[in-house]
């Protein structure tokens, strides 16, 4: 083995049986030999290839400088016409921008007075000599009679709208393409540039909330905080402005409310002259379509090309795919809807055709335009190959020429060189890898130092893969040796995390099992907030909970003597509105502020001025969410992942316990109300029984049990013990115990034993008197059933009456029974006395039949 201390000489390292230089030069002389073999080989079989194949080569040459040109035009024509978008979309966002600002109330403005008539049909409009049309449908200001918020609101929409002009007018004058630009708010109200008298023009009950454009920026914008420019399909402008499109966005302010949405008309009479103007070579031509497939632009010769038909007046903006012929264009125009670009070449009518097609980008962002357009530039393949005979000839003879006079010449020069240029590098290679071999074995036995001075030395003087080699030996003995201790050090930060990890579950188990072992809800808040920020040492941590209607998220606890404080101010904060407590109380999301001053639904608490960061986790019972459990901290970015998931667990056991404390309120309530209304029904039962047979009292002396009267009871001379007979916490009596010595004291298994024999005793008296009242009730059903049986034995009402009152009698003990029969006057209703009113059966009878 080679001590790592001692230097080890490169004389003592064995030498391999065959020499390195050796391998090289051999190597190098083979493969020259038969690269030059190979090329003179190639040379002479590709020479007639060549030639073979000079018009497919010349025809795919012209072909691919055509795609590559006509890919290039077809860019650069989509560019322009992003242009003239990217300018409508930067105008109409510049217009929403200062709308939202004016009415978010950021710019001071001077107040100013609007003058606005009443139209014939109950319209509201403004004068023809302001700068912009404004207009209120009938139906709207028809409401504001009856609706002053919306009086109010649409007074402001026609107010604050007219600092618009300002903003609409540069725009308008400033893009040539822009034919008018408009506002409609949410409360129907229209602003209109240029002023057209929009009054007079559109229908009296016109309400700009209706129209696709309003709708449709509203319907591709749901997120109002992004919202983005939406392009509507193109159509011919009635007032002759031919091909126009529309750009809407919404109009929100600062605070997240929609004002409305405004409106640019764009003309494409400058895209329509950009892409006919860029005509190349004979028969080539450009066209446009939308993402459904209509044509926006389309040149007279594609109709003839694309559709083998001439222009339908009757149909301007035919959809291409619908009406294309054939298969292959229709996949090509199918892509071109899907924003996708490339190159084709179709056989149309039996005539060759090159097309590009891209979507029309935004020259800012690289991004699809929102109309979705996409270009084709299209060319005869005849008027491409052309020339294609005469330039063959050309490539023939610069072919023949190359291969004859220059590759075979330089190919032996090649192979010289690389001969000589192997023999030098041979000789140059062979040390400096025995020194790194001999540093490698070094390496090998563990001695990391020694090799150093060595692989340095060779690094210097080589600056190649072989010195990279060598730096990197000497990198990874430095590395190696560094691992070592690294690794001694991870370990130790390995297990001072895992012994925090365990600490800080062991600390949330602690907690969980605090409060859970609460009775009330109140001890149960209190102490889970106290240990929460006791253990974990939080500047503040709060309990929220959730009222019954789901409005109010109310604080129900909070730690330390702040806590206190906190709970004086009966803080609630709404559900889904204010703070991260309403976000969590409505979406049962977790909520975490790393930086509250960089948090915009963080409510500020004057109390709490250290408060720095916040996690909010909610309190969930199943699918509800009961409230919310809020952690702040006095330092920024204070919650991990592992905070976090401890706190959280902690959240859901919380949940629990405050679900198990009111289960047990609710239980402990109904049970109570039940014991009251068992012993409500158990003092009746016994009052009637009381009523019926009177005071009950039974007397032992020690010879027999008799009934007494409750007179009789004497005056006890000896010492008397009286326990009380109680059902369902009800007293029905009392065992009294009376013993011949006046000093007698009763022993407490005695009073044991007589509590037993009343306990017993009411249950006994209480199953006796269910028996008896069981006993009553079957009786009376028996006698109706034989009553009611001699009744139906005959069908002689006079029998049937003289049955009645004798069974009653005899089954009843009753001396005397009386039924009579009250006649029924002619109407069919029973006999009315002197008031009006049904006449009363005599109360003699009712007592008689009781």
């Amino acid at each position: 083995m080679i001590d790592p201390a001692q230097e080890v000489p490169s004389s003592t390292v064995a030498r391999p049986p065959q020499s390195i230089r050796t391998r090289l030069l051999t190597l190098a002389l083979g493969l020259t030999v038969i690269a030059l073999a190979v090329v003179i080989l190639a040379a002479v079989e590709t020479a007639g290839g060549v030639i073979r194949q000079a018009q497919d080569v010349s025809s795919a040459s012209l072909r691919a400088q055509a795609e590559s040109y006509l890919v290039q035009i077809n860019n650069s024509v989509a560019g322009q016409s992003a242009l003239i978008l990217d300018r409508a979309a930067r105008d109409i966002q510049s217009v929403a921008d200062a709308a939202g600002a004016i009415f978010s109330g950021k710019i001071s403005l001077p107040g100013t007075t609007v003058s606005m008539t009443v139209g014939p049909e109950g319209q509201l409009m403004n004068s023809a000599r302001d700068v912009s049309s404004v207009f209120v449908p009938n139906v709207v200001w028809k409401d504001t009679d009856y609706n002053p918020q919306l009086y109010r609101s649409v007074q402001r929409d026609i107010e604050l709208s007219s600092y618009l002009d300002l903003t609409l007018q540069p725009v308008k004058e400033n893009n040539p393409n822009a034919a008018a630009i408009y506002l409609g708010t949410v409360n129907d109200v229209t602003r209109y540039y240029p002023n057209i008298r929009l009054g007079e023009v559109v229908p009296a009950d016109f309400r700009v909330t209706q129209r696709p454009w309003y709708l449709s920026a509203l319907e591709r914008n749901p997120d109002l905080s992004r919202a983005e420019p939406v392009w509507s399909p193109v159509y011919f402008d009635a007032t002759g402005l031919g091909l126009v499109t529309t750009i809407a966005a919404p109009v929100v302010t600062e605070q997240g409310e929609l004002v409305g949405v405004v409106g640019l008309d764009i003309t494409l009479e400058e895209v329509r002259r950009n892409i006919e103007n860029s005509r190349f070579l004979n028969t080539g031509y450009s066209f446009l379509i939308d993402e459904n497939g209509n044509a926006v632009i389309l040149p007279e010769q594609a109709y003839q090309d694309l559709l083998g038909s001439a222009p339908d007046p009757q149909q301007p903006t035919p959809n291409l795919i619908q009406t294309a012929k054939d298969p292959a264009l229709a996949q090509i125009l199918e892509k071109m809807t899907r924003g996708e670009e490339g190159f084709a070449v179709l056989t149309l009518n039996g005539q060759e055709f090159y097309m590009a097609y891209a979507p029309v980008r935004s020259s800012s962002a690289g991004e699809m335009i929102i109309p979705g357009w996409s270009l084709a530039s299209v060319v005869a393949a005849e008027d491409v190959l052309r020339n294609v005979a005469g330039l063959q000839q050309t490539l023939r003879r610069a072919t023949q020429q190359t291969l004859f006079t220059r590759i075979l010449p330089l190919g032996v020069l090649i192979s010289l060189a690389l001969i000589a240029l192997a023999w030098i590098g041979a000789n140059r290679l062979v040390d400096p890898i025995l020194k790194l071999s001999a540093s490698a074995g070094r390496l090998a036995v563990g001695d990391w130092r020694s090799p150093a001075p060595v692989l340095r030395q060779v690094a210097a003087q080589n600056d190649d893969e072989i010195g990279l080699l060598a730096h990197t030996l000497a990198d990874m003995a430095a590395q190696l040796e560094h691992t070592l201790g690294q690794l001694e050090a991870r370990v130790a930060e390995r297990t001072q995390t895992l012994e925090h990890r365990t600490l800080q579950l062991q600390t949330a188990a602690e907690v969980a099992r605090e409060i859970t072992q609460a009775q009330d809800l109140e001890s149960l808040l209190r102490g889970a907030v106290d240990l929460m920020s006791e253990r974990f040492g939080y500047y503040n941590v709060g309990i929220f909970l959730v009222d019954e209607l789901s409005e109010y998220a109310h604080l129900k606890a909070a730690s330390g003597e702040l806590g206190r404080q906190l709970l004086q101010k009966e803080i609630r904060l709404r559900v889904g509105q204010e703070g991260l407590v309403g976000y969590v109380t409505r979406f049962g999301q977790p909520r975490i502020a790393a930086d509250v001053s960089q948090e915009r639904a963080y409510v500020a608490e004057r109390l709490l001025p250290d408060t720095r960061s916040e996690l909010t986790l909610p309190l969930r019972s199943g699918p509800k969410i009961i409230g919310a459990l809020d952690v702040q901290s006095a330092q920024p970015d204070a919650f991990s992942q592992d905070d976090i998931t401890v706190l959280q667990t902690l959240a859901d056991q919380l949940a629990t316990a405050i679900e198990n404390v009111r289960l047990t309120a609710r239980l402990l309530t109904t049970l109570e109300e039940a014991n009251l209304a068992t012993q409500q029904q158990a003092r009746q039962a016994w009052q009637r029984l009381a009523t019926q047979r009177g005071e009950l009292v039974f007397e032992y002396d020690r010879l027999e049990a008799r009934q007494i009267s409750p007179s009789e009871l004497g005056n006890a001379s000896g010492a008397l013990l009286r326990v009380p007979v109680s059902l369902r916490g009800q007293v029905i009596g009392y065992i009294g115990l009376e013993a011949d010595d006046p000093e007698r004291e009763w022993s407490a298994d005695e009073l044991a034993i007589v509590e037993a024999t009343a306990n017993q005793a009411a249950l006994t008296v209480e199953n006796a008197r269910l028996l008896l009242e069981s006993q009553r009730r079957a009786a009376r059903e028996r006698i109706a059933a034989e009553v009611t049986a001699q009744l139906r034995a005959s069908l002689d009402m006079q029998t049937v009456l003289q049955s009645a009152v004798q069974e009653i009698a005899q089954r009843m003990g009753i001396a005397q029974v009386e039924v009579e029969l009250t006649g029924m006057e002619g109407d069919g209703n029973p006999p009315e006395d002197g008031d009006g009113r049904p006449a009363q059966p005599d109360r003699r009878e009712q007592d008689g039949l009781a």
